[in-house]
């Protein structure tokens, strides 16, 4: 990745990422800004696709984001509350069809998610504000919150 940007302000700004339409929700998850497409596992040439087992998908995000980004991951309830330091994520994965989404938990506690080729949204597909990600109306899902730290070591 070329000019990779990794914002620590996790404020809502669709405008923002006017320049960075052609990612998606991965590395708007992390506040990354670059201006391509990639899948989890893809910068460790591990890629996740629909056909991956939801244990090799969390498994494969979890060391990518160690490894990558240097990230202590902890898988938590939706509910708690970060503090200083911290980052939530959200990982969506259709039942059906194995499609995953990532979400991320912005400084004012709302949740919000951003598709390629357009600005990031606080509204799931119906219109909604996304208070929680694991009660947003879409296709049924299965979903895992996790939390994010720089490491200290």
């Amino acid at each position: 990745m070329k000019n990779v940007t990794m914002c620590r302000n996790m404020r809502y700004n669709p405008e923002a990422w006017s320049e960075y339409l052609e990612e998606g929700c991965y590395p708007y998850a992390l506040n990354l800004l670059v201006n391509e497409f990639f899948l989890v596992g893809d910068l460790i040439g591990k890629r996740c696709n629909e056909y991956t087992s939801d244990e090799d998908l969390i498994r494969i995000l979890k060391e990518e984001l160690r490894k990558i980004f240097d990230f202590e991951v902890e898988e938590i309830e939706t509910e708690y509350v970060t503090k200083e330091g911290e980052t939530k994520i959200y990982l969506q994965r259709e039942e059906h069809t194995g499609y995953y989404h990532l979400l991320r938990q912005d400084e004012d506690g709302m949740w919000s998610h951003k598709y390629p080729r357009e600005l990031p949204t606080r509204q799931d597909s119906i219109g909604q504000n996304i208070e929680d990600p694991d009660t947003m109306v879409e296709a049924p899902f299965k979903g895992w919150c996790f939390l994010l730290r720089r490491r200290t070591s």
